[in-house]
């Protein structure tokens, strides 16, 4: 599994998997710097509900599916990190999309 990780065929998502961990700590870092204490829980408890929920259909895909991903074409791994990145960025959205609708109420 590591070599295939590695490997020059899906070294694309690979770092595609590395930066969707680093959005996730940014994201999270400014929701703490940001956020009152009061929603602080919600909005925590909603921003990792989509991270986690991404993060087990990118696992299910990534782990169990190997094999069969390994004779994918370059259109199919194309489609299949594109799939990935609008997936993520949804989540990343909504998550700021709350964040300052919050802070518009408090104004």
């Amino acid at each position: 599994m590591i070599n295939y990780i590695f490997s020059k065929q899906s070294f694309s998502l690979s770092l595609l998997c590395f930066g969707f961990l680093l959005l996730f700590f940014l994201d999270l870092f400014f929701l703490l710097l940001f956020l009152d204490l009061f929603f602080l829980h919600l909005f925590l408890l909603l921003f990792l509900w989509f991270y986690i929920s991404n993060s087990f259909w990118f696992a299910r895909l990534w782990f169990h599916e190997a094999e069969a991903r390994a004779t994918w074409t370059l259109e199919q791994e194309l489609h299949f990190s594109l799939s990935l990145i609008f997936f993520f960025s949804l989540s990343h959205n909504l998550t700021h999309t709350l964040h300052i609708a919050y802070l518009k109420t408090k104004l």
